[in-house]
């Protein structure tokens, strides 16, 4: 599992009793597109942050295998994480159950689903974790500036990262076969990555049917000019389906709230 910290439901709380409450604001929308017949994506919008999950097309059942993935990480991110080592192990946990059906069920068998979550972590400096593995994106839309949270888990990103001039590597045949996917294997790649949130930060959740569609210029436009999340979820769906809904589209928008917390102990005297 690899963890980094980069230098860079409404109101829903979790935090320590001492430190910043993260919650976050909502808007999510998932839609089949234009050209597949049933939508293998799942999400969940949970108390304290949520998950995107796009079961694999061409596999079999990667409807079960997402709606699997994101009622067991929504389930853990319910809980609460106290460290971005649990978050990780919350997609571990979903990797092992889905794997497991797959073996078990022979018409499961092959399924899989990426997963992308965020779900905000305890102490004195408020802090936002995101999980992921396979191709569905996290990104954060800061004070204007739109920054990717995560890297695609995909052939693409792999000869990038060896060296290869991205445009070349993008257009290849194999751009978007998936390097790591819960339910394929055993054992998964999960990357946590922590980020350090302010009030107004705005961070986005999707599946490749909206970030193969529509690029990132037009999306931070959309998180830019359509503040209320439900909103700008509806606007950035159906920019996809015009440019193609080639695949299922999902979107959440977390516009970032923080609140401070009464110390333990802290209270009113008559």
């Amino acid at each position: 599992m690899h963890i980094t910290n980069p230098t860079t439901n409404n109101h829903n709380r979790h935090a320590t009793a001492a430190g910043p409450a993260v919650g976050f604001r909502f808007g999510a929308l998932t839609h089949v597109g234009r050209v597949r017949a049933a939508n293998e994506d799942s999400h969940r919008v949970c108390t304290n942050g949520a998950v995107v999950c796009d079961g694999l097309g061409g596999h079999n059942a990667g409807e079960v295998a997402s709606a699997t993935a994101a009622t067991t990480i929504g389930n853990e991110i319910d809980r609460g994480f106290e460290t971005p080592e649990l978050f990780g192990e919350a997609v571990r946990l979903a990797n092992i159950t889905v794997h497991g059906d797959a073996q078990n069920n022979p018409h499961h068998r092959g399924m899989g689903t990426t997963a992308v979550a965020l779900a905000p972590l305890p102490g004195d400096v408020p802090r936002v974790a995101v999980a992921n593995t396979g191709d569905s994106r996290a990104y954060l839309y800061r004070s204007g500036d739109f920054i990717p949270v995560t890297t695609p888990h995909n052939v693409a990103q792999l000869l990038i990262d060896g060296g290869m001039d991205p445009a070349e590597a993008h257009a290849r045949w194999d751009a978007h076969m998936l390097t790591d996917a819960i339910g394929l294997l055993p054992e998964v790649r999960v990357d946590v990555t922590v980020v350090k949130v302010e009030p107004g930060d705005r961070f986005l959740l999707a599946t490749d049917g909206l970030t193969d569609m529509v690029n990132d210029d037009d999306i931070a436009e959309a998180l830019w000019r359509h503040r209320d999340p439900h909103v700008c979820a509806e606007h950035l769906v159906a920019l996809a389906n015009e440019r193609g809904g080639t695949d299922n589209i999902t979107v959440v928008i977390a516009d970032v709230v923080i609140a401070d917390m009464v110390p333990a102990g802290a209270g009113t005297t008559a």
